[in-house]
């Protein structure tokens, strides 16, 4: 039973109402006996807050009854984690909670975002949003402060989707925020971080404003085409990927691609890199890299084991110039 927040509370209103239940409060100098926790007690907690500290708290008000009280709580621990987010030292409490109660498979299924929104771990009322879906179109997602898209097939946006502060796609291998149909890059103003599967294809081709300090180390593709990296100063990648960062610009002073089983540079302004990695002299000629004359940089040849100064190598049919 997922439990909204309806009457919002400060966290230290929390903790000294929790008080009262847990070691009694104080009142001119004298402690009272305890209060009996109830789960309609633990029931107005969960309307006015979900913030960790909080609840961890409260569960282990429930945790300290006697064995046979704990079962009665069964409905408040199972609420603690339905569409709620929880960090795992409290998963953990909720989930010894409730085998020794004897409901753990439904803890187990409690604990599972469903679609629909969901409530994000945090002091202040912070809301996500699950979507099962695959296919978006004029979405405004901007009310969220984290979407979670758990299709397992390609994800795609057109161009006009407003994207939230967060995103994660445990599940799908396919994601794209370039709209084929347009030939338009989304606009990611606003995104803060993006997590991706372990193994995926990701396709950011002429994405706008694409979020600082992107983790493209899990992915097997990466398509930049046409992106502003200035916001990328530490771009890793992953063992074998295939990477497109044709016509980039705005890239960070130090770039290894001996990772990488394909990469492509051409029309990529280089101007500004320091140091350049590759596997070895072939995977920089197949990249399509212009180099100038001019450049001052140091190019490194992994399976050489040596670094090489500027070669003043101009690869393919015009200089770079730059942006």
């Amino acid at each position: 039973m997922f439990v909204d927040i309806e009457n919002p509370k400060s966290p230290l209103k929390v903790a000294n109402i929790l008080m009262a239940y847990d070691k009694g409060v104080v009142i001119k100098g004298v402690r009272q006996p305890k209060e009996k926790l109830t789960p309609e007690v633990c029931f107005d907690i969960l309307k006015s807050t979900n913030h960790p500290r909080c609840i961890q708290n409260m569960l282990s008000c429930i945790a300290k009854l006697p064995d046979k009280e704990q079962a009665l709580f069964k409905d408040v621990v199972l609420a603690c984690f339905d569409n709620r987010e929880q960090p795992e030292p409290i998963l953990q409490l909720g989930r010894e909670l409730a085998e020794k109660s004897g409901y753990g498979i439904e803890f187990a299924k409690a604990q599972k975002l469903k679609e629909g929104e969901y409530l994000l771990s945090d002091a202040t009322v912070r809301k996500g949003l699950v979507c099962l879906k695959s296919e978006f179109k004029n979405e405004d997602f901007r009310a969220y402060d984290k979407v979670i898209f758990l299709s397992d097939e390609k994800i795609q946006f057109d161009y006009r989707v407003k994207f939230p502060k967060n995103m994660e796609f445990p599940n799908s291998s396919d994601v794209s925020f370039y709209d084929e149909k347009k030939a338009d890059g989304c606009d990611l103003h606003g995104v803060q971080g993006i997590r991706f599967k372990k193994g995926a294809k990701v396709n950011l081709r002429i994405a706008g404003n694409l979020p600082e300090n992107l983790d493209f180390s899990c992915c097997d593709e990466v398509n930049l085409f046409y992106c502003d990296l200035s916001g990328q100063p530490h771009l890793r990648f992953k063992n074998g990927a295939k990477v497109d960062l044709s016509n980039t610009y705005n890239l960070s002073e130090n770039l290894d691609f001996s990772p990488c089983e394909e990469v492509n540079l051409e029309r990529c302004s280089l101007w500004a890199v320091q140091k350049l990695v590759f596997k070895n002299r072939e995977q920089m000629k197949k990249s399509g890299a212009c180099l100038h004359r001019a450049w001052t940089g140091k190019l490194v040849f992994a399976d050489e084991q040596q670094q090489t100064p500027s070669l003043g190598l101009a690869m393919g049919s015009k200089a770079n110039g730059g942006r």
